[in-house]
């Protein structure tokens, strides 16, 4: 797969600066300079011969046939742009042809593209997509308009003052039609890695992404129950979609809701997904439990919860990552009772940092206890979701129908929506590293300032 994040932005903005330093930095990638496109000096730019043979290579007869249409309908410098891309498509492919991995990634410049296509526009670039392995990443780069004005005449362009502050302007109207704005290079950076499957085996610092669970203690005895357990916003529905799927008693996955066959009394036997693990419960049904532990980057998961705040919402409505450290959690179920999400020995109330803390303290200690547990991370159950449950299969095999696990396909948009978050401001980040318990965070495979990949 290739994936080609193409910067769209006005003259003087950094979008070379930014596309140079992540080539340079990144091996896996490759740039394009389409600004500077090689078909611009001819003022009708055609395709024939050589070049056309090239198109003709990458897409096939029958498709080429196509892409030409297109060409021909073009402004002469889409025709420019759309007949290099293609043949820098073409040339990626060649290249990757015989090597461990074809997946690649190409920053590209563009100053002069036309904007990204609304949902429901025919697309160039949807129509390559659809025919060539390839996928298009639309980022606007937007810094304000004075710093814009500051870089302009550091490079001696104010006197295109007028033309390029509205290309400017016109840039910044079409904002929602693009997968994402930056306005530094370390937000373009963090986004290309989290989004794309040839970073898919590292952390946005270099940490490698476990493909199957932490498999910590595993009984001979035969098992009958799927006990999971993982924080609000952490993907727990998420995984027991996946898991039961394969499972011969699918309502056996036990935590949160009853079913016809599981009454709530049976869901929730051994405790409450979200809530702390009581000892006792899990005593009396160790034997023939095997506990799946659900985690979330810390990061991601605070985002999330803001957003979603559930039994929290009275404390949690309108805040900001800057109000967590002294806000306490004092959340309430739908009945108006207090939830008993409190210090597990004090039955204090606490911090968002604070509860994740004793959570993740309270669901580890269950590698004591139980006689069959493995811990999870969601971001690897996104993109490796197959080969979590098939080292689930692998290794607790009574509780599946077969020796092979129903293959599940990441959706990139799920991953992107769910995994990826938007870029944290610099208060944001200062807040959540300051409080954060990182030597815990270590522990479960998040380190600071990596927003995606665990450990």
């Amino acid at each position: 797969m290739i994936d080609f994040f193409i910067l769209h932005a006005s003259s003087a903005v950094g979008k070379t600066y930014m596309m140079s330093r992540f080539v340079s930095e990144h091996p896996a990638a490759s740039g394009i300079e389409m600004d500077d496109c090689r078909y611009w000096d001819s003022p009708e730019p055609e395709f024939s011969g050589a070049n056309l043979a090239e198109i003709v290579d990458c897409l096939g007869d029958e498709d080429a046939a196509a892409f030409m249409a297109i060409y021909a309908a073009s402004s002469a410098k889409m025709r420019c742009c759309i007949a290099y891309l293609v043949g820098q498509i073409g040339s990626l492919r060649r290249q990757a042809e015989g090597a461990d991995s074809a997946d690649r990634v190409v920053v590209v410049t563009c100053g002069v593209l036309p904007r990204p296509p609304a949902p429901d526009e025919p697309s160039i670039y949807r129509w390559l997509q659809e025919r060539l392995p390839v996928r298009f990443h639309h980022v606007l780069i937007e810094i304000s308009e004075e710093d814009h004005l500051r870089q302009m005449g550091k490079r001696d362009r104010l006197h295109l003052k007028d033309e390029i502050i509205d290309n400017y302007r016109a840039r910044l109207t079409i904002r929602d039609r693009h997968d994402i704005a930056v306005s530094s290079y370390d937000q373009l950076a963090a986004y290309i890695r989290r989004v794309t499957p040839v970073f898919a085996t590292q952390g946005t610092n270099g940490y490698p992404m476990p493909k199957t669970p932490r498999i910590i203690a595993k009984s001979d005895r035969p098992l009958k129950y799927v006990q999971i357990f993982g924080e609000r916003n952490s993907g727990t529905n998420h995984l027991r979609q996946l898991v039961s799927v394969d499972m011969i008693e699918p309502d056996n996955a036990l935590g949160s809701y009853a079913t016809k066959r599981n009454p709530v009394n049976k869901a929730r036997m051994i405790g409450y997904k979200h809530y702390y693990a009581r000892r006792d419960r899990v005593a009396a049904h160790q034997h023939e439990t095997l506990f799946l532990v659900l985690y979330k980057n810390p990061y991601t998961w605070i985002r999330s919860t803001l957003a979603k705040p559930y039994h929290f919402r009275e404390c949690l409505s309108g805040k900001r990552i800057e109000d967590l450290p002294g806000t306490l959690l004092a959340g309430y179920d739908v009945h108006g009772k207090l939830i008993p999400d409190v210090h597990p020995e004090t039955g204090q109330l606490v911090s968002i940092f604070d509860l994740r803390r004793h959570k993740i303290a309270n669901w580890e200690a269950l590698r004591d206890q139980a006689d069959s547990i493995a811990f999870l991370n969601y971001e690897s159950l996104l993109m490796f979701p197959t080969e979590t449950v098939q080292s689930l299969i692998d290794s607790f095999g009574s509780l599946f129908k077969s020796g092979t696990a129903t293959v599940h396909t990441p959706d990139p948009d799920y991953v992107r929506k769910y995994a990826t978050p938007e870029p944290f401001t610099e208060s944001e980040m200062r807040v959540m590293n300051a409080h954060i318990d990182w030597a815990t965070e270590n522990s479960i495979g998040y380190v600071k300032d990596n927003l995606f990949i665990p450990d």
